[in-house]
Parts: C-alpha cells; sequence; structure tokens
C-alpha cells in the first residue's frame, strides 16, 4: 500500500522528512530559477588554454580530503560567459561523470529581465534569489529518500518563498539547515558572482558566501567518524568584492599570471 504520509514526528522532538515530499513543497522555486544545464550547454566541452597557476590549484583542490575553498580569479572580461566560466563547467562535468554530489550556479546578470509583474524587482535582485533558491532546490535533490532533523522544514515554510527579494531571509535560513543534512562530501562550484558588486543586493550575495563559507570550516571541527567534505570553487573574471571580505584563512586565491599551456584537467574529487 502506497504512505501519503509526508513526515513523521519521532522522540526528542525531531522528524523525518521524505525527499520527494521536500521536492514537491519547493517546487514553487523553480519558478524564479535558471536552468544550470542550459549554461553548461553553451560551455565548450574542452578547455583549450589554462593558466598554470591555476591548473595547479584547482587539481590540489579537487584532491584534498579535507574541506577546502578555492577562488579562481581570471582576467577580467565583459562577456558572459568568460574563460573562467569554461573551467567551471569542466569540473562539473568531471564531477558528474563520478558521481560526485554538485552544487553549482552561473550568474549571467544579462539573462535577468524585468517583467510585467516585476516592476521593483533589479535584474541583480532576481539574480541573488536565482542563487539562493537553486542551492536550495540542488540540495534537497541530493538528499538521501529521508532525512531526519530537529529543523522545521514543513510546507509552510516554502511556501513563503514567493521570488521577492523580501524572501531572502528566509530562504537564506532554510539553506543553512538544508546544507547541515546535506551528503558527507560535497562540491559547490560558484561563477560569475563578480556581476553583483555595486548593486542593491551587495549585503545578500555576502551573507550568501558568509554562509557557505561557515558551513565549509563547521565540517574541519567534526570528529573522524562523523567527516563531511564541503569543496567550495568561485570563478570570476576579475576581481570580487563579496569574495574579498571573506575570512582570507579559509579560502585559498589564486590569480592568473598570463602564462597559459594546452593541459587537461586530471580530477579525482578525494
Amino acid at each position: 500500500m502506497k504512505s501519503h504520509i509526508k513526515h513523521l514526528q519521532i522522540a526528542g522532538s525531531e522528524t523525518i522528512y521524505k525527499k520527494n515530499s521536500l521536492q514537491t513543497w519547493s517546487r514553487n522555486l523553480e519558478d524564479h530559477t535558471s536552468v544550470i544545464l542550459d549554461t553548461l550547454e553553451t560551455l565548450s566541452a574542452d578547455i583549450s588554454f589554462i593558466d598554470s597557476s591555476m591548473l595547479e590549484s584547482i587539481q590540489d583542490w579537487s584532491q584534498a580530503d579535507t574541506s577546502q575553498s578555492l577562488w579562481v580569479q581570471g582576467p577580467f572580461e565583459d562577456t558572459y560567459p568568460s574563460s573562467t566560466s569554461e573551467i567551471t563547467g569542466k569540473v562539473i562535468s568531471i564531477a558528474l561523470t563520478l558521481k560526485c554530489p554538485v552544487l553549482c550556479f552561473f550568474c549571467d546578470i544579462s539573462n535577468y529581465h524585468k517583467g510585467e509583474d516585476d516592476d521593483d524587482t533589479s535584474p541583480a535582485a532576481l539574480a541573488v534569489i536565482d542563487l539562493v533558491y537553486s542551492l536550495i532546490r540542488q540540495t534537497i535533490d541530493l538528499f538521501p529518500a529521508q532525512v531526519t532533523t530537529r529543523h522545521d522544514l514543513g510546507k509552510s515554510r516554502f511556501a513563503k518563498l514567493n521570488g521577492s527579494l523580501d524572501s531572502f531571509d528566509k530562504a537564506l535560513h532554510i539553506l543553512g539547515q538544508l546544507l547541515s543534512l546535506a551528503p558527507s562530501m560535497m562540491l559547490i562550484l560558484i561563477d560569475g558572482i563578480e556581476q553583483l558588486d555595486g548593486t542593491e543586493v551587495e549585503s545578500q550575495v555576502n551573507a550568501i558566501l558568509r554562509l557557505l563559507q561557515a558551513s565549509m570550516i563547521q565540517t574541519l571541527s567534526r570528529k573522524k567518524r562523523d567527516k563531511r567534505v564541503f569543496k567550495i570553487l568561485y570563478t570570476t573574471a576579475g576581481t570580487c568584492d563579496a569574495l574579498e571580505n571573506l575570512d582570507e584563512e579559509y579560502l585559498e586565491i589564486v590569480e592568473a599570471e598570463g602564462g597559459t599551456l594546452r593541459a587537461e584537467l586530471d580530477l579525482d574529487f578525494d
């Protein structure tokens, strides 16, 4: 007999949530998110040239056995996708081939336009909502068939995420709780976030990046039996104010040095 139970309260104020219920309750977020695969399809399948320092840093990042955060800063480009976007696309493709859990986002602000009902919503606001909503949806998709948590992940919380900038704080809170339930090994890749520098959503961008960094740092303090590994990769065309604001102790930065070579990425994701 098919069960219609969406979630189950158990002793100790913990609740068991079914993955398919969380997916259903959060489906409204798709009205405000872009399709990542569309961007991946526009990127070159092969990277012809890559800066040698970038190549070494990305390979070290992928093979590390602890949580790592890497910012790959390419040269400034006024078109998107950039050359560093292609690097991100390649890393994602390899990770998916290796069946690695991945959260990813490509920020192309030119894709966001005010609609008739969005007169007060700027392209930057639409982009930052897309980012936090996309990470929520992707994190849920990585869950097992059911998860047990003390957090309230009920239907009513997702219903409040209506695409407005006012919903951002609620969405960020949910994302933080979902990340605490994420797989023990996960990659997070974000490209093009520098396009939101100097916009009215700088504080929201800073909040997302601080949350991701805090979630990564928490994994470093876990005991061996509860080991979790979050590997975060940011790629930008030029500098990025929001990334500059992060704690540099937990963020390795590699900048293009101008020396390029033809090379194949060799990534393990240990």
